[in-house]
Parts: C-alpha cells; sequence; structure tokens
C-alpha cells in the first residue's frame, strides 16, 4: 500500500485556501485513482479548479498557503496550457492546478464526493469522471489505471462514462476519444 501521508499538509492548505477564497476543486490524477482502487504511489497532487481567475491572480492568492512556482514560467505555462505548475514550499510536494475550461470539466468538480484522504476531508472526481480524464489523457499510466479503475468499481456507470466521452469527443474533435471508451468499458 503506498504512503500518502506525505500528502496531508499541502492537502489541508488546498482545503483551507478554497474554503478562504471560494473556490471549487476536485482531486483528479494518482491520488483520485487511489481514493477509487487501490492506492497507488504518486509523486504529486493534481486538482482540477473551477475560477474565473487568471493564472497570475491564482498564485497569488495561493503564497499564503505555503505555494509557490513550480518553475520560472509557471505562470506563463499555465496561460497556454490551463495546468499550474505549483510547490508546496513546506512540504515539497508539487501541484499540479488544472483549470477547468470546459462546462463538463466544470461538473465533474461540482458531483464530486467529500472523502477523507490522508488525514484531509477532500472533494474527489467520481469514477465515472475519472475514467472519462484517464482515457483523454491517454498516456501508458493512465491507460493502466483505467484498467484498475474499472476493475475495483464493477458497479461504476459505464454507460454514463460513453454518453460523457461521445459529448466531450464532439465537443473537442477528438474522435478517438470514443473509441478508446468501447475499447476498455465494452460496447
Amino acid at each position: 500500500m503506498a504512503d500518502l501521508s506525505g500528502f496531508k499538509q499541502p492537502l489541508s492548505a488546498i482545503v483551507e485556501w478554497a474554503g478562504a477564497t471560494g473556490h471549487s476543486f476536485a482531486l483528479v490524477g494518482g491520488l483520485a485513482v487511489s481514493s477509487h482502487a487501490e492506492p497507488r504511489s504518486t509523486q504529486d497532487i493534481d486538482v482540477l479548479l473551477v475560477s474565473i481567475d487568471e493564472p497570475d491572480e491564482l498564485l497569488v492568492s495561493l503564497r499564503p498557503y505555503g505555494f509557490q512556482e513550480f518553475f520560472k514560467e509557471s505562470v506563463e505555462i499555465a496561460t497556454r496550457s490551463s495546468v499550474l505548475v505549483l510547490l508546496h514550499a513546506s512540504s515539497q510536494v508539487k501541484v499540479d492546478v488544472m483549470l477547468a475550461r470546459l462546462p463538463i470539466e466544470e461538473d465533474f468538480v461540482g458531483e464530486a464526493q467529500q472523502v477523507p484522504f490522508a488525514g484531509v476531508t477532500v472533494p474527489v472526481i467520481t469514477v465515472e469522471h475519472l475514467v472519462l480524464m484517464k482515457l483523454l489523457a491517454s498516456r501508458p499510466r493512465d491507460e493502466a489505471d483505467v484498467h484498475e479503475l474499472v476493475a475495483a468499481n464493477p458497479d461504476m456507470d459505464r454507460r454514463k462514462v460513453k454518453r460523457l466521452a461521445a459529448e466531450l469527443a464532439e465537443m473537442i474533435e477528438m474522435p478517438e476519444l470514443m473509441d478508446q471508451a468501447v475499447r476498455f468499458l465494452g460496447s
């Protein structure tokens, strides 16, 4: 079992920041996989954030909670990629803040479930939404995560994942997303 205790301090800081600023977020990535399946090793925290703030404004608001740029160009990169890469200074944990830019991503955050995690209660994306995000990323680690999530969650709403995959595939003009969903979830 993976030791997730090193994430308590940065997760607490994110929860405190979100509460103080009114931002909505959900855990995605490896920590979310660990909450829906067998805990696995991960080196960072990935969050999906609903915000109208620009990356430089987010960084300013996160600094008092112990966050700083991971790269000197983190804000510039986030302006192009919608991912603000931060470092929680005291714990030295990297945090990828993915900025929700599509309505479907806002739904992912809005439907997140509160889960006790590393001693902190945090919103975690649903397994159906996580599978969809992993299918979209489609890297070898993501594909392994999809296999693990599907195996660990036999009651997962596969029809919902396929329906959302079809909607997202059309929205972002990526028809292969639907092929991926069928490959992993069946027709």
